[in-house]
């Protein structure tokens, strides 16, 4: 649960959230929070609840965002926003054809140092086939997390354009494939950091991977 402080319409370029005990302050940025359109106020969660600070006093938004949950079909905006400023992977890999793939992951982070483990998580395609990272990961078994900072960020941007499967998105957006040390896929030359990973497990979990 977090309370965040009033700032009219949500206005501003930062916010703050602060834990309701203790009462420790956190700057994040940018904002990214925004509530869902179209949810009702007065609707109960049985997991997962947001509350609003006011200047009256502390309001509380509930969503379900369960399986079966009412707000099932927000859960993206509304997961995705709650955990924030969130690191981006920018994972490149190698298909068995040879060609490059690169797209940026938002649902990533370091898991733990041993050994170091890094999870990332791309869901299916609409048509319910596996995108084209997780295809090359399956058969590679390898692939590298490029850590993106604002001068890739753009090009990163570039990266999340659909195009068929075998043409580069690193030509596309500008960025240099350069050969990783340790795995087969390459890695990103303007990236600040490289994080060469081979394949511990693949876990599905409903459309999850």
């Amino acid at each position: 649960m977090i309370c965040k402080t009033c700032y009219p319409s949500l206005r501003g370029s930062r916010y703050q959230v602060r834990r309701i005990v203790p009462a420790t302050f956190h700057k994040l940025y940018p904002a990214l929070w925004k509530f869902p359109n179209a949810v009702a106020s007065n609707l109960k969660s049985q997991v997962y609840s947001v509350s609003v600070c006011g200047s009256t006093g502390h309001s509380f938004i509930e969503y379900d965002v369960s399986a079966r949950g009412i707000h099932y079909d927000k859960a993206y905006s509304i997961l995705s926003s709650l955990v924030v400023p969130r690191p981006i992977a920018l994972v490149s890999t190698k298909g068995s054809d040879g060609s490059v793939n690169a797209a940026p992951y938002s649902f990533f982070n370091v898991m733990g140092i041993d050994p170091p483990l890094v999870v990332f998580g791309p869901s299916d395609q609409a048509d319910g086939s596996p995108k084209d990272t997780l295809r090359n990961i399956s058969e590679s078994n390898d692939f590298v997390v490029n850590l993106v900072n604002e001068e890739i960020l753009e090009a990163m941007n570039k990266c999340a354009v659909a195009l068929s499967y075998g043409d580069s998105e690193l030509s596309f957006a500008g960025l240099t494939a350069v050969p990783s040390t340790v795995v087969k896929s390459p890695r990103i030359l303007e990236a600040p950091a490289n994080l060469e990973c081979k394949k511990f497990d693949i876990l599905r979990v409903g459309k999850n991977n």
